[in-house]
């Protein structure tokens, strides 16, 4: 049950009226079930999974706060163990498997068992909260099903953002009375998220995927745009999912974490990093870049760090080396800008910077995107070394509906992260508190856009199979 969809929609009009038609203490037993079934919708057979996950964090996180020492010790690692075992059986079993035989040349029997949907996300999750509860930052929940519902809460199960248990917990006990401030400008997020989803990201996938499924047959012209509209499908997608998740949330009077803002005008790499997938990156840098001594020791401690970091953060997106060297790609142009900062004092030209910036995260789509890291190097062959402008214009990929369209929704939306980017307001928030004529010629607008405009293929969301 895809976002995207009728039957998303009339699946959230439900729980929506029922949720504000309960009374308090019944709603998160509402939203639970919800919850629950909408995981049910997509990955039926892994729904235990996602109980034993739940299960093992909220017992352990108790062990973990009553124990003292050694026992805490091993109550954290019997968490970590537990959360990695699940992500290494189904996720990465198959992939180290490869690499032990290319090591050895013992070859081990192969798994036949799906990717369950999310479980990155929920194993991210919970395994946070046991973490947080080891430092003392957090006591460990007593309700189960608050916490639960923090596990699997179905508006930011599938794809995050990556939730802290400090800041949705508390949140989880429903006890507001309908706010219609929160409703109304919940659905105008939800709207943007739609837009960037459905108008742009969807509109541009078609020609991406014809691309990246024979990329031998195209030339270097051709895969450098490639690059950058993926940059683009990539953005509109997994941020208009999270957009989407908030703006949902934020109607059941739920504030999640930001997870995307205006990253495409980055000055450096690490602003980048804390302009896109904000929640990844927070969690990565508080729970494996700081213990390992982040930039407080040497240079090249740094840069172990950094290496480390962006390593994991590539294998976490999949298995498969397409993924690690996608990490790694970022990684360089990470420590490149420290090493630089280290020895050189530079004064940054903004545009140049940006520019920079955004075309080393268009030219690292090509390892995100390519099926196989052989075709990831071909394509960088083409883009410098097969530049067939001839080629390029004769494709017959340039259709309107593919590309043109696309082309304008990007200066849309980019346009609206420059106001973003520069202003100490969002462009949501001003137009909420501009009149009620501009305000509802604008959401008349959006829903012709969506309606109108929107690709109604539900196609999936690119991470939630990561």
């Amino acid at each position: 049950m895809n976002f995207n969809t009728i039957d998303f929609f009339l699946f959230y009009a439900i729980i929506f009226v029922c949720f504000y038609l309960l009374k308090a203490k019944y709603r998160i037993y509402l939203l639970l079930v919800a919850s629950y079934y909408f995981y049910l919708t997509w990955s039926p057979e892994f729904i235990i999974l996602v109980l034993f996950s739940t299960l093992i964090d909220f017992f352990i996180g108790k062990k973990i706060y009553l124990s003292q020492n050694k026992k805490a010790i091993f109550w954290l690692r019997m968490s970590i163990l537990c959360n990695l075992a699940l992500l290494f059986t189904f996720k990465y079993y198959n992939f180290f498997g490869d690499v032990f035989f290319r090591l050895t040349d013992i070859e081990l029997t192969k798994s036949s068992l799906p990717l369950p949907i999310a479980i990155s996300y929920y194993t991210f999750q919970t395994l946070s909260y046991s973490i947080d509860v080891f430092r003392k930052k957090v006591v460990p929940e007593k309700n189960i099903i608050r916490f639960a519902l923090y596990v699997c809460f179905f508006p930011q199960l599938l794809a995050g953002p990556i939730e802290r248990s400090n800041d949705l917990l508390p949140q989880l006990s429903f006890n507001k009375d309908y706010d219609y401030d929160s409703v109304s400008k919940g659905l105008i997020i939800f709207a943007w998220g739609l837009i960037l989803k459905m108008a742009m990201a969807d509109r541009i996938a078609p020609f991406t995927k014809t691309l990246y499924s024979n990329p031998d047959f195209f030339d270097g012209a051709t895969h450098l745009l490639g690059a950058y509209y993926c940059a683009y499908q990539l953005y509109g997608d997994f941020g208009g999912y999270s957009l989407i998740a908030i703006g949902i949330a934020k109607t059941f009077g739920v504030k999640l974490s930001m997870n995307f803002s205006s990253p495409f005008y980055s000055s450096s790499f690490s602003e980048f990093w804390k302009r896109w997938h904000m929640t990844l990156t927070s969690w990565l840098k508080d729970y494996i870049y700081f213990p390992l001594g982040g930039s407080r020791k040497s240079l090249l401690n740094t840069l172990r760090n950094i290496i480390i970091v962006f390593f994991l953060s590539g294998l976490w997106h999949g298995a498969n080396y397409t993924y690690i060297f996608f990490g790694l790609f970022f990684a360089i142009g990470f420590c490149l800008e420290v090493i630089i900062k280290h020895f050189f004092k530079l004064s940054r030209i903004p545009v140049l910077s940006v520019f920079i910036v955004f075309n080393v995260c268009a030219l690292s789509q090509v390892f995100f995107r390519s099926a196989k890291i052989s075709d990831s190097f071909l394509i960088f062959r083409k883009i410098f070394g097969d530049f067939n402008f001839k080629s390029f214009v004769s494709n017959n990929l340039f259709s309107y509906e593919n590309m043109y369209f696309a082309l304008v929704m990007i200066t849309i939306i980019m346009l609206v992260d420059l106001y973003n980017y520069i202003s100490e307001r969002s462009a949501l928030e001003k137009l909420y508190q501009s009149s009620a004529f501009v305000k509802w010629n604008f959401y008349l607008l959006m829903s012709i856009v969506i309606l109108f405009f929107g690709d109604w293929g539900a196609k999936d969301f690119i991470y939630f199979y990561y």
